[in-house]
């Protein structure tokens, strides 16, 4: 912060709401001080450019969801960025394995008409305006259930008995998911991240009492007419900031009602492609355990494969340690392929997400029977606090592109209080 002491607003956290509020509170020619926990900018938000000879690779969000109504793909395609647009030609899984055996196009198929099965009640459910729980709509005694609890937990960070089918009837996607080949989080910080940032600043304290908020932080304390949180939901609800006086009751409400989820990513490079696997080929592996591991094989043409963890496994691996969850899929993989896959690692690298203090999971999602509080977290706390972040936006959480645009609705609302109360006229230091 390099000894200030005042700011018109402050933003806590650099990831993508947080840096999306940035430069829009600065377009707006507000005073601004931005600080990051971590040592680092991005968030959830994250590309290991190093760690696999195949090339880039996403630890955090990956797949720009909703393309055609996605901002960030907006910029990515104005930066000219090179992504993949092209749907999968297939039902989800084109490849699958159960119980260390390859299966057949005719069992391929009747698990994806289970899996649609499965999709369809959930969102007819929610569609109805029921706000239940996942599990109890589905047809768990089919053999395919393992293999879609654990999709299910990748694609809403719970597994069905978690499931809000409100939170699904709330959420809009489109059919359109891009992967950027250099990766989201590198873009993300590329374009986002050319501001001034106060890194390995955790926030110990929001006094709101006074006229100013006070904001403590590791490196000073710094007063401010708004402040933008923009952190996740577990963080705020296991109260790691504290907040004086306390956030009023519907806030809390509304927050514990979005916690996050558990979702993990390992990459493995190979020396060579997997035989008779084409490209961007989605797979789903059902362990000798029972454990459900969503693949993306050979994505962008590389010889690399994508294990996708989710729910208690992935909550439990991430909290193991990084390599826990590489020998976890490396071991997956030995079932299927033989011991002689190992001699073919060439480099792997795996998310920590849920071991990760500052972040503490995966995405949000809503308890069943509470997702009709999620809303409540894209308002104002009491005029001078704001929340940002994939958790508040009502529909567009669990993605990037959600948390961008909660961060550009803070500043709508900071920019309407401060033109409403007369701060707007308030001369900008240095101006």
């Amino acid at each position: 912060m390099s000894g200030r002491s005042e700011a018109d607003l402050v933003i806590v956290g650099a990831g993508a709401a947080g840096l999306a509020a940035g430069l829009a509170a600065r377009a707006g020619g507000l005073d601004v001080v931005i600080v990051e926990a971590a040592g680092r900018i991005g968030g959830r938000a994250l590309t290991d450019k190093t760690g696999l000879p195949s090339g880039p690779y996403d630890i955090g969000c990956h797949w720009m969801h909703d393309a055609s109504e996605n901002p960030l793909a907006a910029l990515a395609l104005s930066h000219r960025k090179a992504l993949r647009n092209q749907p999968h030609p297939d039902g989800v899984p084109r490849w699958l394995a159960m119980r260390g055996a390859v299966m057949d196009a005719a069992t391929r198929a009747d698990c994806a008409a289970y899996y649609l099965r499965c999709f369809t009640a959930l969102e007819e459910a929610g569609a109805a305006g029921a706000d239940r729980v996942g599990a109890e709509i589905l047809d768990t005694s089919s053999p395919y259930y393992p293999l879609f609890r654990g999709w299910a937990g990748a694609i809403y960070s719970v597994p069905p008995e978690r499931i809000s089918t409100g939170d699904i009837a709330r959420q809009m996607e489109t059919p359109e998911n891009w992967p950027l080949e250099h990766g989201y989080g590198a873009m993300i910080a590329e374009i986002l991240g050319d501001q001034p940032v106060t890194l390995d600043c955790p926030v110990r304290r929001i006094d709101r009492a006074g006229k100013h908020i006070r904001v403590e932080t590791a490196q000073g304390t710094i007063e401010a007419d708004d402040v933008i949180l923009a952190v996740s939901s577990t963080v705020l609800a296991e109260g790691a900031i504290a907040i004086e006086p306390g956030l009023p009751a519907d806030v809390l409400s509304a927050i514990e009602a979005v916690p996050l989820g558990h979702a993990e990513r390992v990459g493995i490079a190979l020396t060579e492609r997997l035989d008779g696997i084409g490209d961007q080929a989605p797979g789903h592996i059902l362990t000798r355990n029972g454990d459900q591991i969503g693949l993306m094989i050979h994505e962008f043409g590389r010889a690399e494969l994508t294990g996708y963890l989710s729910g208690d496994l992935a909550r439990d691996l991430g909290r193991a340690g990084k390599e826990a969850a590489f020998a976890f899929l490396r071991d997956a993989l030995k079932e299927v392929f033989g011991a002689g896959i190992e001699k073919r690692i060439t480099g792997w690298v795996a998310s920590q997400w849920s071991g990760d203090p500052l972040i503490r999971g995966a995405y949000s999602h809503a308890v069943p029977g509470r997702a009709h509080l999620r809303p409540r977290l894209a308002e104002p706390v009491e005029e001078r606090l704001h929340l940002a972040g994939e958790a508040t936006h009502p529909t567009r959480f669990a993605s990037a592109h959600g948390a961008y645009m909660s961060g550009l609705r803070a500043v709508g609302h900071v920019m309407a209080r401060r033109n409403r109360t007369g701060l707007a006229d308030r001369p900008v230091p240095g101006a």
